[in-house]
C-alpha cells in the first residue's frame, strides 16, 4: 500500500535510490542487491514472486542452494533494516515473497503512475500544477544501480528506465502545455527545461523552448536555443532539425508569433 499520510517507510527510486523512516532518517540496506530486490518487490507490486525466481534472477551465477541461501538473508537483513512496523514490508513464506499491502509503505513510482492515470482529467491536471509531490519525480529509475552479471534482472532495469522516463516526460509535457495555455510562461519554461534534461534530443521539446522564449520577449535567447539545437541533432545523430523547427525559427526571427498555433512537444503536434 502506497500511503503518504500516515507514519512508514518512504522508497525514493526515481533517481537514486534511497529509503527515509518515518523521522526523515535515511535508512541504509548495505549493498546494491538488498536495495536492487527491495525495489523490484515494491514496484512490481502487487505481484508475487516465488523464491526461485528471485533466487536466480539476482545470484544468477551461484547454485540453486547458494542463491536461495543467499535469498533467505538479504530478505531477513532487510526487514531488520526496515525496522518494526504494525505489519511487515515484505511478506515471505517457504514459496514466495510480495510486498505486504497492509503495511505503510510510500513509494515515489506507485505515486507518478497514480499522477500519470489522472492527467487524462483536465480537474486532475490542474490540481497537478501545485502539486509538491512533481518535484519528486526526477532522475531515472534507480539511477547508478547496476548489478553486474544479472543479466534478466538488467533487462527488466533497461526497460523499466525507459517506461518511466516516458511517464515523467508525458506528465511534466501535459504540465507545461496547460500552463503555457494559461499564459504562465515562465512555469511553462521550467517543466519544459526539466522535460529536455531527461530527453535532451526531444526536439519538439526544444520547440516549445523556443516559443516560450520568443513568447516572453527573448528572441535572441530563442534563436540562440535554436542553434544549439542545430549544434546538438548535428553532434548526436548527424542530422539537421526538421521542418517543423526550422519553420518556428523562422516565423520567431521574423517576429511573426501572432501567425503560428500553440506549440506542443507532443510528437507529430502543431509547432
Amino acid at each position: 500500500m502506497v500511503n503518504s499520510d500516515r507514519a512508514g517507510i518512504r522508497l525514493f527510486l526515481l533517481g537514486f535510490p534511497q529509503v527515509i523512516d518515518a523521522t526523515s532518517r535515511q535508512i541504509s540496506l548495505h549493498g546494491k542487491k538488498p536495495m536492487a530486490l527491495l525495489a523490484y518487490i515494491a514496484t512490481t507490486s502487487p505481484q508475487i514472486h516465488s523464491r526461485e525466481k528471485l533466487a536466480t534472477l539476482f545470484w544468477p551465477d551461484l547454485s540453486l542452494k547458494d542463491a536461495h541461501n543467499n535469498l533467505r538473508v538479504t530478505l531477513a537483513r532487510n526487514g531488520t533494516n526496515l525496522g518494526s512496523s504494525n505489519e511487515p514490508y515484505i511478506l515471505a513464506d517457504r514459496q514466495s515473497v510480495q510486498l505486504n499491502d497492509k503495511a505503510v509503505l510510500w513509494s515515489d513510482v506507485a505515486e507518478l503512475r497514480r499522477r500519470h492515470a489522472a492527467i487524462a482529467s483536465p480537474i486532475e491536471l490542474s490540481r497537478l500544477e501545485h502539486d509538491p509531490m512533481i518535484d519528486c519525480f526526477q532522475g531515472n529509475f534507480l539511477s547508478g544501480l547496476n548489478l553486474k552479471h544479472c543479466v534478466e534482472f538488467e533487462q527488466w532495469l533497461s526497460e523499466f528506465r525507459e517506461h518511466f522516463r516516458v511517464m515523467v516526460i508525458k506528465l511534466f509535457d501535459q504540465l507545461a502545455d496547460r500552463q503555457q495555455r494559461a499564459g504562465q510562461l515562465h512555469l511553462a519554461e521550467v517543466m519544459t527545461r526539466r522535460v529536455l534534461e531527461l530527453d535532451s534530443l526531444h526536439e519538439p521539446a526544444h520547440r516549445r523552448l523556443m516559443m516560450l522564449l520568443a513568447q516572453q520577449d527573448l528572441r535572441h535567447a530563442a534563436m540562440a536555443h535554436f542553434e544549439h539545437v542545430r549544434e546538438l541533432l548535428k553532434v548526436e545523430l548527424g542530422i539537421t532539425p526538421d521542418s517543423v523547427t526550422f519553420a518556428l525559427q523562422a516565423a520567431i526571427q521574423a517576429g511573426n508569433l501572432s501567425a503560428l498555433p500553440g506549440c506542443s512537444s507532443v510528437p507529430g503536434s502543431a509547432i
